[in-house]
């Protein structure tokens, strides 16, 4: 086992860190309840795993390119994402798949020797940069290839450039994102990306997954902040700047961006950044209902003065929230005194929704002033900046918690999607309806909770989480057909595949639904002119093929 504070393959995060103890505790009671576990807890017991199969490869083979290694730790630690299915199947001792070996180049010169290698001797390779891949994007798949490597980006990590009077910043791609926003604090800027995984994950990594973060609603998608790339391919390295907008026709730059290293490997990008806000204000709000809480955030997200945060939890959401809460004094205690007594917003109905403006003071306290009036005007009700800080300052701490919740024998898995808001209530309803439908089937009970976040004036995305109880004979049960009833109601709803936690292996089946089949041979003519013998990180992202 690794020491505390590095990475962990068999859970989230790092060792050392976990959700509070007693707080867990009284989760787990409100989730026995509400899962009708009379009998307590499902029993499970965690698989050893034995020595590694060997490596199909010799170190030798590709050493001249990098450094490498065939260690068994360091292969398993390579070899598992952070979904549900990648910890369950490293509790439990899976068989595979497994790495060949984990390369560590130092530059793009490094990474386009392992490629050369690698089409040499017929090697698939998956790129890494933090492996917090919740879709199966890091699963070393061997395809039709005699074997796999992981090419890990773990030492390049260097700031390369920064231009304060143009905003612009270059970066080696395999720097995490504390380190990223610490050196660009340190001259006065941001990038204002934090995802969920921000402290794990790299910014190669989300420039792949064309990820989005907490704060997009003020800071915007990844996609919208690249403004350069270096990509190494099997043909060569293709660079590029466009540190303004052009009209020069079809970019095919941008392939790469969401491509998930199926065409390239990442290795440096050139971001724009904005000032670092000089003032914050966050809230916690509540709202009567899940209708009252959706038109508010619609509402919210049209404003003149964008939040950097802007989200809002339905009733089953809002209350395992209460449940986790510090008690006595807390937000728990606040709410049920003030909002829930004198607004007379009922728990199990209200909804929880945090407010997070930064900027300069001016802009903070006009932005906090617009929200509070349609607050008001849907008969919410404000917690306070208290609250709102305590959010702020816990808000990567969530997925320690799943770990927790796994350790105690239960399903949990989160699922998102962008909607329209026209489209939302729709979608809602037959979210409910089929994993209740699929739940019955299985003979079991679910927690559902559902967020709108990451706010537009066009839509929201969706956040889903469905908790239940694990399997213990069939290993990927309930997970197959309680996905299958969210991505059915993604699709007949008009939703988007996923928002931003991208396609990986276990997305690629529905992205033929949502593709035309003329943009899937765009993209497949692409993938063979880049990468003819298919070697970058087989069976992820692209469309299954519509002819042979």
């Amino acid at each position: 086992m690794p020491a505390a504070g590095s990475t962990q393959w068999w859970r989230w995060g790092a060792g050392g860190q976990q959700f509070p103890s007693e707080r867990t505790h009284r989760v787990l009671n409100y989730l026995q309840a509400t899962l009708d576990l009379k009998g307590g807890f499902p029993k499970t017991a965690d698989a050893k795993f034995g020595p590694l199969p060997p490596s199909r490869i010799g170190a030798s083979k590709l050493s001249g390119a990098c450094s490498i290694s065939t260690e068994d730790e360091r292969r398993r630690s390579h070899s598992f994402g952070k979904s549900y299915l990648d910890v369950l199947a490293a509790r439990r001792g899976r068989p595979g798949p497994f790495t060949d070996a984990v390369l560590f180049p130092t530059s793009t010169e490094e990474v386009f020797q392992a490629l050369k290698v690698a089409q040499k001797e017929d090697i698939a390779i998956v790129p890494w940069g933090g492996g917090t891949s919740v879709v199966g994007g890091v699963t070393p798949l061997t395809g039709d290839h005699q074997a796999v490597v992981t090419l890990s980006l773990e030492k390049m990590v260097t700031p390369l450039s920064l231009d304060m009077e143009d905003h612009l910043a270059r970066f080696q791609c395999g720097i995490l994102g504390p380190e990223l926003e610490r050196y660009l604090n340190s001259h006065g800027a941001t990038l204002g990306h934090f995802p969920q995984s921000f402290e794990f994950s790299t910014l190669g990594g989300w420039i792949a997954t064309r990820s989005s973060g907490q704060s997009s609603s003020l800071y915007g998608e990844i996609a919208s902040r690249v403004r350069g790339l270096k990509v190494v391919t099997a043909h060569g390295v293709l660079a590029w700047e466009r540190p303004v907008e052009e009209s020069t026709g079809p970019v095919p730059d941008s392939l790469f961006i969401g491509s998930e290293g199926t065409l390239g490997v990442l290795t440096e990008a050139t971001v724009s950044t904005s000032p670092r806000p000089t003032h914050s204000q966050y809230h916690v709000v509540l709202l009567k209902d899940w209708k009252s809480a959706v038109e508010f955030l619609r509402e919210t997200a049209l404003q003149p003065i964008r939040p950097a945060v802007i989200r809002v939890s339905n009733p089953a959401e809002t209350s395992l929230s209460l449940v986790g809460r510090d008690p006595p004094t807390g937000l728990r205690r606040a709410l049920e005194k003030t909002y829930l007594g004198y607004h007379q917003l009922k728990e199990g109905s209200a909804c929880l929704g945090v407010i997070g403006f930064e900027g300069n003071r001016a802009s903070v306290e006009a932005g906090w002033k617009r929200t509070s009036e349609t607050l008001s005007r849907h008969g919410g009700g404000d917690a306070g900046k208290r609250a709102g800080e305590s959010w702020k300052q816990e808000r990567f701490l969530t997925p320690y918690l799943r770990d927790e919740l796994m350790d105690h024998g239960l399903f949990v898995e989160t699922f998102e999607t962008g909607v329209r808001w026209s489209h939302i209530p729709r979608f809602y309803d037959t979210l409910q309806q089929r994993l209740e439908k699929a739940a019955a089937g299985l003979g079991i009970r679910l927690f559902l909770g559902v967020h709108l976040s990451h706010a537009m004036p066009e839509g929201s995305c969706v956040y889903i989480t469905v908790i239940s109880v694990q399997a213990a004979d069939v290993f990927d049960q309930p997970f197959k057909s309680l996905k299958e009833a969210v991505m059915r109601s993604i699709v007949d709803s008009g939703g988007s595949i996923s928002h931003h936690h991208g396609v990986g292996e276990m997305h690629r089946p529905w992205i033929a639904e949502r593709t035309p089949e003329l943009s899937r041979e765009l993209l497949w003519a692409a993938k063979e002119r880049i990468d003819p013998k298919g070697l970058l990180n087989p069976g992820k992202t692209l469309p299954a093929r519509s002819r042979a």
